[in-house]
């Protein structure tokens, strides 16, 4: 149920520690960053990982449903 919001410049390294984070909790895919699609699941070992780019959102109120992923049983993080 963990949410970890991580802020920087372009190049600061956020998606270099998603990606760690990822393979910490088991992820075997390519977590690459998920700009264009906003959201990015992966399945670890125990828990799911969401990866979210919300850079793009920053001035919008359009509900996107975001709640369903902020759970127990996952790790989110949100640039």
């Amino acid at each position: 149920g963990d949410v970890l919001l991580l802020e920087g410049d372009l190049g600061a390294g956020k998606t270099t520690l998603s990606q760690k984070i990822g393979a910490a909790l088991g992820v075997k895919r390519n977590i690459n960053s998920p700009t264009f699609n906003i959201i990015k699941s992966y399945n670890g070992d125990t828990l799911k990982f969401h990866h979210m780019d919300c850079y793009r959102l920053e001035e919008s109120d359009e509900d996107l449903g975001f709640e369903e992923y902020f759970n127990d049983e996952a790790v989110t993080v949100i640039e």
